[in-house]
């Protein structure tokens, strides 16, 4: 099964109501990782129709999660109804992308400095921050 198949199987799985493991154990996963990492591709990757649709049916999952939360929570007298709502605009901040940094352009004029350069230079404060010395 090709790539671009797979990821298109684990969204409609997931669009079904389909949890993570039930996904991987209906494609062959060993864990859930593996799905969540296919549609978090596929969604990065691509803003084919399959990505866009799985995220705005999430995102409707979310808000009647987050009205839960604010609703039911009050309802049943729930003190942790607040964290639940919390929790949930997190999420969907994550599934927006709403936390990520704009794009920033930096013009770097000086020198190049190589992965054994910083391996180096790590392996260098850490030696002094268990000698005691400030880094």
């Amino acid at each position: 099964m090709e790539r671009a198949e797979k990821r298109a199987m684990a969204i409609d799985l997931r669009k079904e109501g389909k949890t993570w493991q039930e996904v991987a154990d209906t494609m062959g996963y060993a864990s859930h990782k593996g799905p969540q990492e296919l549609i978090k591709r596929a969604i990065k990757d691509t803003y084919g129709k399959a990505a866009t649709e799985y995220v705005e049916i999430l995102l409707e999952r979310l808000e009647a999660l987050f009205e839960d939360a604010l609703d039911g929570g009050k309802q049943r007298r729930d003190p942790h109804w607040h964290e639940q709502a919390r929790k949930v605009v997190a999420d969907m901040r994550r599934m927006v992308a709403a936390d990520k940094p704009a794009v920033q352009h930096i013009e770097h004029t000086g020198t190049v400095t190589t992965a054994e350069d910083l391996d180096a230079k790590l392996a260098g404060i850490a030696t002094r921050k268990d000698e005691g010395e400030d880094a």
